[in-house]
């Protein structure tokens, strides 16, 4: 599987009370930017079906990713790119 980069950005205006907005409002909203963004990335996700019977099938999903700080992603992965890509 190739390095799969996710980004996300939302941006609205929120209710405050006494200038201090709703912890529960801000989750939500991160939620949503974060499944937005991860809705194309269905790649992500192996699914594995078994033998069908009685026209049922178990399928099995599996999914295994690392999410890191693209910072940090830069300076493991960069060096490793700019040699491969002087080869």
């Amino acid at each position: 599987m190739k390095d799969t980069i996710v980004k996300g950005e939302y941006q609205t205006e929120l209710g405050t009370k006494n200038g201090i907005a709703d912890q529960s409002n801000i989750n939500f909203i991160k939620q949503t930017v974060l499944f937005n963004a991860m809705r194309d990335k269905i790649n992500l996700v192996r699914a594995v079906a078994g033998y069908p019977k009685d026209d049922k099938s178990m399928v099995r999903f599996s999914t295994e990713f690392v999410v890191m700080d693209l910072d940090r992603y830069n300076k493991l992965v960069g060096p490793i790119k700019k040699e491969i890509k002087s080869k």
